[in-house]
């Protein structure tokens, strides 16, 4: 029996519509009151001791995370006169931007983790005219959205904050940046406002708001002047704006098709469209002609296009299948040239500016390489490593696999293993997965921010899960598994185990799951909704609540995706699978560790504090732990705190999976 610390259950009534549930919990939405803050402090005090009497597999994670630390892998690549400009990350999750020669030694730090306390640095725009000029693209503690910085690296000054943003990017002047500006209407939609704020004078100037609700705006400035933005209307399509500097505004309103800008040529712009091509298409339109007049340029393949570029006379794109990307060039004569990369299996980042460069750089990675720097030579049609921050594992096996779901939809899944592990029904295996948002769950290296090959180096199998809610196979394959069809996502995912199970893998008592974010819902739903099929969970930065979230910051967003509690047939459907609600005396649970971090306003931490105390007041036979990073925002926290919360994952599954231990004093 485990000795959780006390959470008291004050029952009060919240109100949904015209529906209501009691909540013992619902005091642990105030963060700073002082049960709250007493409470997060006694579960990290339980947790620690938890991990003080497993500490010989504890320390042996941490001291695996210390050796990885100094690895930096990068995400984000492009080329400038004074270098190569990155956003990158370190093994310990500390990110850094900086600016490196082309060998890729480091001649400019522009952030680091030092950077401004309580500010995350997510991605870097440098300047294309001004030397030393940078958009930041930062999330400060607790804030609802991102913001973007204008940033003097010379000076190591901010030079001005463009707040509430999801999207930021410069002219091509370099004289203004371009951002979309969300804000809150009374009647609990969100407006968004396409904004340039010039660099010389601080104008900041609002040209265009969408009339309606957009989850938010992404703007791509254009080559020759003026900026294209999409009005995200759900997590797929939106209005499309172009305003051409001085020549005019002309608007493609929203009809349920998607637009993604690529890039114009001549009086052309260029488009990917799934506008009677669910998998998508090129298109190009003569500028202000009505794109009713799109003519289509290279028609819809057997996968996804998910990324393209104008290069000269040549188009650069990406296309997925299954969460896996691969790259290939269309010559001048519309011929396809496919390039080869390290791995059958992989996933491909190409900054949009790197596409009009003669020899794109993009970052790479898959299940058995971190992600490494790659330079694509578009005469010769190959793509070569430049930069990698660890060697390449050879000794893995990466199968894409299919089980058939429910309801007869056919879901592919990765069974990676090392070469040497067999079919014998006792392997440990680990299964990752997320379905939502539209969200490609693309092949990795890791899996919340555990490492796969250090995994794999253990004897066990990893398990990437395709299943639907995702934005792997097109809008339809998203809509499969959002609002009223969220349960699909959860099914799918146990299709996946029961067929790995099935092929004699490995088997319940060894299956451990993991997921971050919506993918922490699909956690905490497949623990109260069929917990005799894992033998452990990991749910970093879980939503939990299906009812209260929708009084979150970020509610009316989530909304887009979830459906509305508010309304009478939602709120019956939500309830009737969201985790918190879920939670049932009786029911032997595998142990679970959930993490979330105290300054997370997107997936704010009472869900995790919320389904914690409900799941510890039963009592129950495996543990229930529960780690608060104080200065966690939607991750696995940074330094110090990132290596423990990893070691401590590592160990939690080891031991739950081994049964080693049962209780602490």
């Amino acid at each position: 029996m485990f000795d959780y610390p006390a959470a008291k259950y004050r029952p009060q009534e919240i109100t949904y519509g015209r529906n209501s549930v009691t909540d013992g919990y619902e005091w642990m939405r105030d963060a700073s009151s002082p049960e709250t803050v007493a409470f997060t402090e006694e579960e990290n005090a339980f947790t620690d001791r938890y991990f003080a009497q497993h500490k010989d597999c504890f320390e042996k994670y941490y001291k695996e995370q210390r050796e990885m630390a100094d690895a930096l892998m990068f995400h984000g690549v492009i080329r400038t006169p004074a270098g190569i400009c990155a956003s990158g990350e370190f093994a310990d999750g500390i990110s850094s931007t900086v600016l490196l020669d082309e060998d890729f030694t480091t001649k400019m730090i522009i952030t680091d983790s030092d950077f401004m306390k309580g500010v995350h640095v997510h991605d870097i725009y440098p300047n294309p005219t001004r030397k030393d000029i940078y958009l930041l693209l930062v999330l400060r503690d607790k804030a609802e959205r991102t913001s973007g910085f204008v940033y003097d690296a010379g000076q190591k000054k901010v030079l001005a904050e463009l707040t509430d943003t999801f999207s930021v990017d410069w002219s091509a002047d370099g004289c203004c940046a371009y951002y979309c500006r969300a804000s809150h209407r009374e009647d609990g939609t969100v407006a968004n406002t396409l904004c340039r704020y010039d660099i010389d004078t601080g104008e900041d100037t609002a040209l265009y708001t969408y009339g309606g609700h957009a989850a938010y705006g992404i703007v791509f400035p254009m080559d020759e002047g003026g900026v294209i933005v999409k009005f995200a209307v759900d997590y797929h399509a939106g209005e499309t704006v172009i305003l051409e500097g001085e020549g005019g505004e002309s608007i493609i309103p929203y009809d349920g098709n998607d637009r993604q800008y690529i890039g114009t040529a001549g009086d052309r712009h260029f488009f990917i469209t799934d506008e009677e091509a669910p998998l998508g298409k090129i298109v190009a339109v003569k500028k202000g002609e009505d794109f009713r007049n799109a003519a289509t340029v290279i028609g819809e393949a057997e996968e996804k296009i998910t990324q393209a570029g104008i290069c000269g006379k040549k188009i650069i794109c990406v296309y997925e299948s299954a969460g896996s990307q691969s790259l290939c060039i269309y010559d001048e004569d519309g011929k396809r040239h496919e390039v080869g990369l390290p791995c059958q299996y992989g996933k491909i980042d190409i900054a949009p500016r790197e596409f009009r460069a003669v020899n794109p750089l993009f970052t790479y990675e898959s299940f058995a390489v971190p992600s490494c720097v790659m330079e694509l030579d578009t005469e010769q049609y190959v793509a070569d490593v430049v930069y990698k921050s660890e060697e390449f594992c050879d000794d893995v096996v990466a199968e894409r696999i299919f089980y058939t779901s429910q309801d007869g939809v056919r879901l592919p899944a990765y069974l990676v293993r090392r070469k040497d592990v067999t079919r014998n029904g006792s392997n440990r295996a680990l299964f990752y997965g997320y379905g939502g948002y539209n969200a490609s769950n693309y092949v990795a290296s890791s899996a919340c921010g555990m490492s796969i090959v250090k995994w794999l180096e253990e004897g066990g199998v990893y398990v990437h899960c395709i299943i639907r809610g995702g934005g792997e196979y097109g809008e339809e394959w998203h809509r499969g598994g959002w609002k009223d069809n969220k349960k699909n996502v959860f099914r799918d995912f146990c299709d996946i185990v029961e067929g790995v199970i099935a092929d004699k893998w490995t088997n319940p008592s060894k299956t451990a799951i993991c997921g971050l974010s919506n993918g922490g819902l699909l956690m905490t739903a497949l623990i109260t909704g069929r917990p005799e099929l894992f033998g452990c969970v990991i749910a970093s930065v879980p939503q939990t609540d299906l009812l209260g979230f929708v009084y979150d910051d970020r509610g009316s967003m989530y909304i887009t995706e979830y459906g509305d509690p508010r309304e009478d047939r939602m709120f019956a459907y939500m309830k009737s699978y969201s985790p918190y609600h879920n939670i049932r005396e009786g029911v032997s649970y595998p142990g679970i560790y959930i993490q979330a971090g105290a300054m997370d306003n997107n997936v704010p931490a009472y869900h995790a504090k919320k389904f914690t105390a409900k799941m510890q007041a039963l009592k129950g036979e495996r543990p229930v732990l529960l780690r608060i990073l104080p200065y966690g925002s939607h991750d696995r926290g940074t330094g110090e705190y990132f290596r423990r919360t990893i070691a401590e994952m590592r160990a939690f599954i080891d031991i739950e999976l081994g049964r080693g231990g049962d209780s602490i004093g």
